[in-house]
């Protein structure tokens, strides 16, 4: 379970006030006792200590944003673009007449970097950005929930001031959202939640063990069923199983046994449960796939002594349980073992490249890396576990030991010159950057 035990803040600068939003808000407080059933550690309470609406009201970024980016995609679309430029749509009067409102605004602004009041904004967004982690880490929390929204969506060309909570949008920090329940009326009632800066593989996993707790969502009665797709659900059994995706986003859950699991060519979640299996992210062969391209893929070994390979593509390794081997192959990947005995290979020694990411945590057993290559590879400490100053380096042979106090062994990097790793070959990670979403 993803939400056992995780420590959530009740964000409550996002939760209104008045009888407009009582009955959304009656949904809300019955979605924290979920979450509370499903084992989470709810924090009441949290609060930045300054009006939050206020301050979100006077800091968007979006309108200074509009126009350039709206003609850098037409531009994109090269001469068979239907307009060139946002000034073009404007002329074209074929806009909703709010639309057409905020597009003329937008057309109206300096849109230059380096307006001042642009510029102004952003500083608000910095602001908001580390006041928010900071609250975090000082509270020890790994994520916040609050509201999407407690008033119900207007129709179109209304507008509803109280609607409003975009905090994830302009702090810039990630934030998800997943169904609550539905007012009288039947209209829906969003949960989000939010947290640090590359903590989007925790807050899935949070949003996924609510969702399929509660199982909220309900599919529009006007929207008939995709009966020609494929369906990008995945189970395995208890036996050994072959499971092998298509060229879409498949999540595949490989469950027990010792199972083999290709994900094919889509940005994939692979979950190999117990047993020893062979993972690979994208096509089911042996090779590292250099010569085609893949998706960015998520791959958990779990509990068994797992072979896992990234193949093309930016992907997130994790070899949880048991002694693995993980090959990042092509792209720029994210190796952790985990717990086990495990052994490390960035590019696999095939042509493939990338600039990799290998994570330790304390208490995770030694591991070792094959092929790190100083300046173009990084070592993360998972923070609040590791810093740089805790670190012992030290050269043994053709090989350097990443210890720490204590005697404990992190990692040996073959090849590699102690006196070579500096300071900036390490980065400070947190815990969840590689994707580790831990197994339900």
């Amino acid at each position: 379970m993803h939400l056992d035990g995780a420590r959530i803040g009740v964000f409550r600068d996002l939760f209104r006030t008045g009888a407009a939003h009582a009955e959304s808000l009656a949904i809300i407080d019955q979605a924290l006792d979920d979450l509370a059933d499903e084992g989470a550690v709810l924090v009441e309470d949290v609060s930045l200590g300054f009006d939050l609406f206020d301050f979100l009201a006077g800091s968007r970024v979006n309108l200074f944003e509009t126009q350039p980016a709206v003609n850098a995609y037409l531009d994109s679309l090269g001469p068979s673009a239907p307009v060139s430029s946002l000034q073009a749509i404007l002329a074209d009067g074929q806009l909703l007449p709010r639309t057409n409102l905020i597009f003329s605004f937008a057309q109206s602004l300096d849109s230059s970097p380096d307006n001042p009041e642009y510029l102004a904004l952003l500083s608000r967004r910095t602001f908001l950005q580390e006041a928010t982690t900071d609250l975090l880490e000082a509270l020890d929390l790994d994520a916040l929930v609050y509201p999407m929204k407690t008033l119900p969506a207007p129709f179109i060309g209304e507008i509803s001031p109280e609607s409003e909570n975009p905090f994830s949008s302009i702090s810039g920090l990630p934030g998800i959202v997943v169904p609550a329940g539905y007012t009288a009326d039947g209209l829906p009632v969003s949960l989000e939640f939010s947290g640090q800066p590359f903590s989007e593989a925790l807050l899935l996993g949070y949003a996924y063990d609510y969702e399929q707790a509660t199982q909220h969502r309900v599919a529009p009665a006007t929207v008939p069923p995709l009966s020609a797709v494929v369906p990008i659900e995945i189970v395995g059994t208890a036996a050994a199983d072959v499971l092998v995706g298509d060229a879409f986003d498949n999540r595949i859950d490989a469950l027990a046994g010792n199972d083999t699991v290709a994900g094919g060519l889509g940005d994939d979640v692979l979950l190999g449960g117990a047993g020893d299996d062979v993972l690979r992210g994208d096509l089911n062969v042996r090779a590292a796939q250099n010569a085609v391209l893949g998706g960015d893929d998520v791959i958990f070994g779990g509990e068994g002594n797992d072979r896992i390979g990234g193949k093309a593509g930016n992907d997130r390794l994790s070899g949880d349980g048991g002694d693995d081997v993980l090959y990042g192959d092509a792209g720029d990947d994210v190796l952790r073992g985990g717990a086990g005995s495990d052994v490390l290979v960035g590019d696999n020694f095939s042509g493939g490249s990338g600039s990799d990411l290998f994570v330790f945590g304390r208490g995770e057993g030694t591991d070792t890396v094959l092929d790190f290559e100083v300046g173009v590879d990084r070592i993360g400490l998972v923070e609040g576990e590791l810093a740089f100053a805790d670190l012992a380096i030290a050269q043994a042979g053709d090989t350097t030991v990443l210890g720490v106090s204590g005697g404990e062994v992190l990692a040996v990097l073959r090849g590699v010159e102690a006196a070579s790793l500096g300071e900036g070959s390490f980065v400070g990670v947190a815990d969840g950057f590689e994707g580790a979403i831990a197994l339900s």
